[in-house]
């Protein structure tokens, strides 16, 4: 007697062992809608056995009894005997509570509760004070689902909700059922919010921002970039400056070598002693009058063709011919008292 006492004793504490050992999974349902049950399986089902309030659900033993429903889910069950998910429709109040498993004779190692909701209103976005304006130090946005008369339509029995914010059209960010709002969120246009739970989801109207400005207020982080970015344009313009003035010198440099280069070989080629050809007889003292013939005696006097020639300007030659030390040929017969004696 003893000994069977100890066993019993064991064998509970090892169920209950197991039993709070399990996993629990809260799944969600509406009056009406549908109840969806899905463990994690691994293994191979060869049999399978489902209860509700630890009465029979469903049962199936693979080659020896076939899926069989029993009590107030036939007709609106179905379970898969390969994964072990199980769906009740037209589901009620009463279909609410414990679900558990047992697969190839084991207990599951996760356990349900199905709990029924109703689902969220449609919300709608909210201003606090409701005469919030640009000049206000601060207002506050609240997500709530409202009545036709614009009352706060009641939430109780939606639970657990999740309430987000949309900026304009940005992503949907988790967050509380209010926000505040001020001159630092002047670059959003509009506010969106949405209600979510298990069982559905719904989201406002895009709600216009008191605050809103088309081009918003500068920040820190803003003169802090306009500050860096003069900065860079500076030194890119200096930058600019400095290279422009480099090859601006190397080409001058490139150029003074060129025009000394052909100043020598022009130089080069110039006979030594040759005198240059002049093309105007009235070039001013001191230039070397141009000649037509280069090889004319030398110490020849050339004729000339006017006696009222400047002083110390050579006259024109007519022949290059004349012997040497011959007075040249005048055309004015009014000649120089000299000449005459």
């Amino acid at each position: 007697m003893e000994v069977q006492t100890v066993l019993r004793m064991v064998l509970v504490l090892v169920l209950v062992a197991g039993l709070s050992g399990a996993r629990a999974v809260d799944t969600y349902f509406t009056e009406g809608g549908k109840l969806v049950v899905e463990p994690k399986v691994a293994a191979k089902i060869s049999n399978i056995l489902w209860k509700h309030n630890g009465n029979l659900l469903a049962e199936w033993v693979e080659d020896a009894m076939p899926l069989t429903y029993y009590n107030r889910f036939k007709g609106r069950t179905a379970l898969d005997v390969t994964t072990g998910r199980l769906e009740v429709t037209t589901a009620t109040k009463d279909d609410a509570g414990a679900y558990t498993l047992e697969i190839n004779s084991k207990v599951h190692g996760e356990s349900f509760t199905a709990k029924v909701i109703k689902e969220v209103p449609t919300p709608s976005v909210w201003i606090q004070p409701v005469a919030c304006t640009p000049q206000s130090e601060s207002c506050t946005l609240l997500c709530e689902g409202r009545t036709p008369q614009g009352d706060t339509e009641d939430t109780t029995g939606a639970e657990p909700i999740t309430y987000s914010w949309r900026e304009d059209g940005g992503d949907w960010t988790t967050s509380g059922k209010d926000r505040t709002i001020n001159k630092e969120t002047a670059g959003i246009e509009k506010f969106s919010c949405q209600m979510k739970n298990p069982v559905s989801t719904k989201e406002s109207q895009p709600h216009a921002n008191p605050f809103y400005v088309t081009t918003p207020p500068p920040t820190a982080s803003n003169d802090v970039g306009g500050i860096v970015g003069g900065v860079l344009g500076v030194l890119a313009v200096v930058g600019f400056g400095i290279v422009a003035y480099f090859k601006r010198e190397a080409l001058k440099s490139f150029l003074c070598a060129a025009r000394d280069d052909e100043s020598k070989a022009d130089y080069e080629n110039v006979p030594i002693n040759e005198s240059p050809k002049t093309d105007d007889v009235n070039a001013p003292p001191n230039e070397t009058p141009k000649t037509d013939d280069v090889n004319a005696p030398p110490n020849e006097s050339p004729k000339t063709d006017d006696v009222n020639a400047p002083p110390n300007e050579s006259p024109k030659t007519d022949d290059v011919t004349v012997s040497v030390n011959e007075s040249p040929k005048t055309d004015d017969a009014t000649a120089t008292a000299g000449n005459s004696h």
